[in-house]
């Protein structure tokens, strides 16, 4: 009764020059779909290094009691007032993340337009015009006005 050999206690298969063609071309096609999406992290991640690194090597490294506190310019306050802050930012804030996340959908509608047809441009037609009139009913209510 012989126990049966677990994956890695298998002998190596040796590939023969066809047969690794064959799956380097394989490779080669699946990447091609990933390749897009690799180079977009790739110089999302360099920006975001070179503007660390920017940051740390010109930035100033003026340190002191006023300039550590967590208020703008430098300058101490007199009073801290305790008041609401104003409805409009939060507002602003909600138009900024619903336009935003409306882009994310057109990147990705745009990355596969040409395999979705007429069908995936009509159902993009159709969100856009929902988004687009929901601006419009903002500019229209004042929403955008800073007053």
């Amino acid at each position: 009764m012989s126990v049966p050999l677990l994956y890695w206690q298998r002998p190596l298969r040796v590939l023969d020059f066809q047969q690794f063609a064959a799956v380097w071309k394989r490779l080669e096609k699946t990447m091609d779909y990933y390749l897009g999406f690799l180079l977009l992290v790739f110089f999302a991640a360099g920006t975001v290094s070179a503007m660390i690194a920017i940051n740390y090597w010109l930035g100033p490294r003026t340190h002191s009691r006023i300039h550590d506190m967590p208020f703008e310019c430098g300058i101490e306050p007199k009073a801290i007032k305790q008041g609401r802050f104003a409805v409009k930012f939060f507002v602003v804030a909600l138009l900024f993340i619903l336009f935003d996340i409306e882009l994310i959908f057109l990147f990705s509608w745009a990355s596969i337009y040409r395999e979705l047809g007429l069908f995936g441009f009509v159902e993009m037609s159709i969100f856009l015009l929902v988004v687009i009139s929901g601006l419009f009913y903002s500019v229209k209510k004042g929403v955008l006005r800073w007053e």
